[in-house]
């Protein structure tokens, strides 16, 4: 069976995981430059954060720990809070220093943490 070419076999053809994370780069710009977040307030603009990656947050870890990862992220000041959800890489490694947060605090088990989405053979996660 033939084996699908890869983005440095065919420079134009993007991944499916590069496709999401540049279309996550670009809606998350679209984001930032919005009339309602820069009018907003620091509130306002931490919880239009939250929800745009909640989503991805829930792919990463799953739905029990999403909504408390969620809210860890958007705690941080708003500089660092920009810049860490600038990227799906950068949203991808504060997930996981957060789970790494999580356990170290005893706020989740390793074994939860092992069948975390993040962690399966799957790798939802770029």
């Amino acid at each position: 069976m033939p084996l699908a070419p890869t983005a440095q076999q065919v420079p134009n053809m993007l991944m499916p995981d590069q496709m999401r994370a540049n279309s996550y780069r670009a809606d998350v710009m679209k984001l930032f430059q919005s009339l309602g977040f820069m009018n907003g307030s620091e509130d306002q603009r931490k919880q239009m954060v939250g929800t745009y990656i909640f989503r991805e947050v829930t792919r990463m870890v799953g739905e029990e720990f999403s909504p408390k990862i969620t809210g860890m992220i958007i705690d941080l000041p708003m500089a660092d809070l920009n810049y860490s959800v600038s990227t799906l890489d950068m949203l991808n490694f504060k997930v996981r220093s957060a789970v790494q947060l999580l356990v170290e605090t005893n706020n989740a088990a390793p074994d939860t943490i092992a069948q975390m989405p993040m962690n399966s053979d799957s790798k939802l996660v770029v």
